[in-house]
């Protein structure tokens, strides 16, 4: 995972055929993910730039609020629902409480228009229509619930087919939904260790089968190859757990965890 995470050029994530994705919200996104990639490289040489973790974040940040504030000029203003939660974990993992808790009540706020909305503004701002993820219906369940929100805001009709796709609901995120609040460090660490099991299982590209006129995408739950050695995922978590008062582990024994914190 890492050898080829290595060997990737930071440029990729400028390049390429963007001439049907021109929104400022996406170009922005790009710009974060280089950012986040930087900062894992450097950490894997041993030379963790900080100053790179924290652009990426404060480059993340914007994303939904722009897109609230033009979704009624543009109905293409969308931000993606699988960015945006990322945006929103890497907001949490360099621990902007604050902001946190702001991009948390507006996704919120935003998966609870998909009624009214379905089908003109792909639920809102946020662009929850087009996710073939479950991860980040599970993380804003998370959210919610530190939020002390009302759980059925993220009840939305998209998230049906995500159940259809992924077996036991959420798959490997079931159990961490349902526990991170776990008091026992020990326990949770074993819950933990079973999330980045699966992590590290769906961090892959997205493949592709077919011809044009049947092609067909299968998706893994971690694409963006930054987030596969940094899961923002996993470290929100546990940044969520600390401003909630819980103890977390003393040590993390996964090979996953000595990676995103080196």
């Amino acid at each position: 995972m890492l050898a080829s995470l290595v060997r990737s050029d930071l440029q990729e994530w400028l390049d390429g055929d963007d001439s049907h994705d021109k929104s400022v919200g996406r170009y922005v996104s790009q710009l974060s993910l280089l950012e986040l990639k930087a900062f894992v490289l450097s950490s894997v040489q041993g030379r963790p730039a900080s100053d790179r973790l924290a652009m990426a974040a404060r480059l993340s940040v914007p994303r939904l609020p722009y897109a609230i504030g033009i979704q009624h000029l543009n109905t293409n203003s969308a931000a993606s629902f699988p960015d945006f939660v990322n945006g929103l974990a890497l907001t949490m993992t360099v621990g902007w409480k604050d902001w946190s808790e702001l991009l948390g009540r507006l996704a919120l706020q935003e998966l609870e228009k998909d009624a009214i909305q379905r089908g003109k503004f792909h639920g809102g701002a946020l662009g929850q229509g087009v996710t073939s993820f479950g991860f980040p219906y599970a993380m804003m369940d998370i959210v919610a619930d530190w939020l002390k929100a009302d759980e059925a805001a993220t009840m939305t009709d998209w998230r049906e087919k995500v159940y259809d796709e992924y077996a036991g609901r959420y798959g490997g995120w079931s159990e961490l939904v349902e526990h991170w609040r776990e008091p026992d460090a020990v326990v949770f660490r074993r819950i933990l260790a079973k999330a980045a099991d699966y992590h590290v299982a769906q961090s892959s590209d997205m493949t592709t089968t077919g011809d044009k006129r049947n092609k067909r995408e299968k998706h893994c739950e971690i694409e963006p190859d930054a987030y596969w050695a940094f899961p923002v995922l996993l470290l929100m978590i546990l940044r969520m757990r600390e401003w909630e008062g819980l103890q977390n582990p003393g040590y993390l024994n996964h090979d996953l965890f000595p990676t995103a914190t080196s």
